[in-house]
């Protein structure tokens, strides 16, 4: 039925409906910005760290930093 992305309020939301069933079905999505991400990341690092072996996280934090910024050139921003 449709897609409804708020990016102010930082979430989308997904309705559709099942025909055979009739039923529907709401997916509720949250955004977090990159920064807070990589924070949580490496916070779950310290206190878990056998997650991360052979992971590059120093790598994988810092693109997820470096991305936190809008593109103009996309269609939603970022």
């Amino acid at each position: 039925m449709g897609i409804w992305r708020m990016d102010d309020a930082g979430f989308t939301i997904q309705l559709s409906d099942d025909d055979d069933e009739d039923s529907y079905m709401a997916i509720y999505v949250r955004f977090v910005d990159p920064n807070t991400m990589a924070t949580k990341i490496e916070e779950l690092s310290e206190t878990e760290p056998e997650l991360f072996d052979d992971f590059p996280l120093d790598d994988f934090t810092d693109a997820l930093r470096e991305s936190d910024t809008t593109n103009p050139t996309t269609r939603d921003g970022g």
